[in-house]
């Protein structure tokens, strides 16, 4: 049984950070994406973090992977990074990010 899903996010100038947390499936996937929505076209950098998710259904990163291509959200602003990352970077087709040096400026420390 997956653990309850939640999400925390911070706007901070030119970058969107969301830290995922609890199992993630097609209901989860649908609350991420009411947030990316809302930032995808404003934003040049939108960053997931999957350290805190448990477990992860395919069928949330089929409806997560569908629903940003009609978007047009493009893997130059989109990076996942975190424990979990190689499965969504897959299921995407991106580049990976490991660490958060890799896309944040190094004087910026998104608090969670």
């Amino acid at each position: 049984m997956s653990s309850v899903f939640s999400m925390s996010v911070l706007h901070q100038g030119k970058k969107l950070y969301v830290q995922i947390r609890g199992g993630f499936d097609g209901s989860s996937a649908r609350q991420l994406l009411s947030i990316l929505i809302q930032y995808v076209d404003r934003v040049p950098s939108i960053v997931i973090n999957t350290d805190g998710v448990d477990d992860v259904d395919v069928f949330g990163l089929n409806l997560l992977r569908y629903s940003l291509e009609i978007m047009g959200a493009s893997a130059n602003n989109l990076k996942f990074i975190g424990n979990h990352a190689s499965v969504f970077q897959s299921a995407m087709n991106l580049k990976p990010y490991m660490t958060y040096c890799s896309i944040m400026d190094h004087d910026s420390d998104p608090s969670f």
